[in-house]
């Protein structure tokens, strides 16, 4: 599945993409429907982002991002889960979990060649410190 390159490439973090006249409330259950991110193109193609570090996404919770993406208009979706450790057992048809690690490492692949890569790697680095302080206490 990939996008169309007719369109540009939008990036959408804890919100709906597009315009809409209104979002649910913080609280509302239909809230629970919107990933930590969204990547699109044009008004068939997206890639949900849901990052998991100290607790595990469920199946339920991507099916819910997958049924808001399809009430939206989109057709083509793939659910990207990030996480740590083990993966998180059977997934909805459309999702794939990459570890944090991977990311880790093919950023630091890229950041001699792209200051975006070593900063998103560097800024990895002090939420893993963040992290084990959390956990620790």
């Amino acid at each position: 599945m990939e996008p169309n390159g007719k369109a540009p490439i939008q990036v959408h973090q804890q919100t709906f993409p597009g315009t809409f006249e209104s979002e649910p409330a913080e609280g509302d259950p239909e809230r629970k429907g919107i990933p930590d991110a969204w990547i699109t193109c044009g008004d068939d193609w997206c890639v949900l982002i849901e990052n998991k570090v100290l607790i595990r996404a469920t199946r339920d919770q991507l099916a819910r991002h997958q049924a808001t993406a399809r009430r939206l208009g989109y057709n083509n979706i793939t659910a990207l889960v990030l996480t740590v450790g083990d993966p998180i057992g059977t997934l909805p048809e459309g999702a794939r979990v990459v570890e944090w690690t991977t990311v880790y490492g093919w950023l630091q692949s890229k950041a001699k060649a792209h200051l975006w890569a070593k900063r998103v790697a560097e800024y990895l680095e002090v939420s893993e410190e963040e992290v084990k302080r959390l956990v620790d206490m």
